[in-house]
């Protein structure tokens, strides 16, 4: 008698046997797949970085305390050719808060991206056909508001992707040759914002700068007695000074009496008057840092975009974060 094993008559069936191939093919295309997704894991896709590429510059730009805003640049240099941008530019959000995008350059891909969700986090993006932009041009602009005005102190910002990390590509499709920067390359320039507190040192006044009318004038630091005040003496804000003058070789015994208002901050500027235009940007003064009021103190200083009324404007200037408590008067004639 012969026997049968039915299992392996079953495995020499038509049936089985495509059964069984199938099955091979199915755990040969598995395999290959896990073969592919673990290099994907494990190997950076594309050429390697190099070296070369923009260089990206973050503005270094300076302050006085209280200012509620503030424009921060970001340029380029070498961008020849560029398909895409990737940056990440980190800064401390405590005083800045959250930036908006004031403007970027105008030759952009329209798909370029400034992300500002992340607190204390800017991711740039972007990607199209080539482009070239000449050395120097300003990609994008930040501007940050701080409504209770900024405090002394140095903040930074560091575009930080490095080493491995392509930032730029050049257009060559489909290779696409990456650009990252690298520390000893010198392909990324840190900047920051610096809040400087008043430091003006004002030109000191002095004796000699009193005026009185008379003979042989003498000044005196008390309504009697004392002695003559040199004429290099330094004067003091809201302090008494005393005049005599000699006739005929005899000082007076009365003193004329005059009080020294000593403005320690910076003059007013000098304008021409009167002048026309259409906003205040058409204003002109000669000094540092020159503000618009429609007031000679107080209020707040105008808009560059105000448009101007027939009246009169006041000036000044700002010299090493110092405000000029006077201001010029400038009459507006359209």
């Amino acid at each position: 008698m012969k026997i049968v094993d039915p299992l392996k008559t079953f495995q020499k069936s038509p049936g089985m046997k495509k059964l069984i191939k199938f099955f091979k093919i199915a755990v040969l295309i598995a395999v290959v797949m896990w073969v592919r997704d673990t290099n994907a894991n494990t190997l950076s896709p594309g050429p390697a970085c190099l070296p070369g590429g923009p260089v990206t510059t973050i503005a270094a730009v300076s302050v006085c305390t209280g200012t509620t805003e503030v424009d921060i640049p970001v340029t380029v240099t070498s961008f020849a050719s560029i398909g895409s941008i990737s940056l990440k530019i980190t800064f401390e959000p405590t005083q800045l808060g959250t930036p908006v995008l004031l403007s970027s350059h105008p030759d952009l891909w329209s798909s370029f991206l400034v992300n500002v969700a992340t607190p204390g986090t800017i991711l740039v993006s972007g990607f199209g056909t080539g482009i070239s932009l000449a050395d120097g041009s300003i990609l994008f602009t930040l501007r940050f508001t701080n409504g209770t005005g900024l405090r002394s102190g140095s903040l930074s910002f560091f575009e930080n992707i490095q080493g491995s990390s392509c930032e730029y590509t050049l257009d060559d499709a489909p290779n696409y040759t990456p650009y990252c920067d690298r520390p000893t390359g010198n392909f990324y320039i840190n900047g920051g914002l610096t809040v400087n507190t008043p430091s003006f040192v004002p030109v000191p006044h002095t004796v000699a700068e009193l005026q009185a009318t008379g003979t042989d004038i003498k000044w005196y630091a008390a309504e009697t007695g004392g002695t003559e005040l040199s004429p290099s003496t330094i004067l003091e804000n809201g302090h008494h000074y005393y005049a005599t003058q000699t006739v005929n070789g005899s000082e007076s015994i009365s003193r004329f009496e005059v009080t020294a208002s000593v403005d320690p901050t910076p003059c007013a500027p000098t304008a021409t008057s009167p002048q026309s235009g259409v906003t205040v940007a058409d204003l002109a003064a000669t000094g540092q840092n020159i503000r618009w009021y429609t007031a000679s103190s107080g209020g707040t200083a105008l808009a560059p975009s105000t448009a101007l009324e027939n009246g009169t404007y006041w000036a000044s200037q700002t010299i090493d974060c110092t405000e000029s408590a006077t201001r010029v008067a400038v009459t507006v004639s359209n």
